[in-house]
């Protein structure tokens, strides 16, 4: 409950994309990863306004909160539009991963 009453007076709304891990580990940097690649689908798709992010681990009774503009800016040193941008361009790109019939692809 006391997780509850700390995220309702941060005033979460429709503009935070939340993500939920109830492991038993501490946040790492690659689930900040995967919210900022979670916001890049959704700025080049431009279906929600997102404008901050939140990590919650109710077994643990924690969060991380942070405005997306302020997090792109101290991470990369750029605003969130350049960053979400970099991001969709480079899992858009075409690589030369490992071919489906190859046995390491099994």
């Amino acid at each position: 409950m006391r997780l509850a009453r700390r995220l309702r007076r941060r005033r979460a709304s429709d503009e935070t994309l939340f993500e939920v891990k109830a492991g038993e580990r501490l946040f790492r940097g690659i689930d900040l990863r995967q919210l900022l690649c979670y916001c890049a689908l959704n700025f080049s798709a431009k279906s929600y306004e997102i404008n901050s992010i939140c990590l919650i681990n109710p077994r643990s009774g924690t969060y991380f909160t942070d405005d997306l503009e302020h997090l792109c800016h101290q991470t990369a040193g750029t605003g969130a539009a350049n960053v979400l941008g970099e991001i969709m361009n480079y899992i858009s790109e075409p690589f030369g991963g490992i071919p489906a019939d190859s046995p390491s692809w099994q």
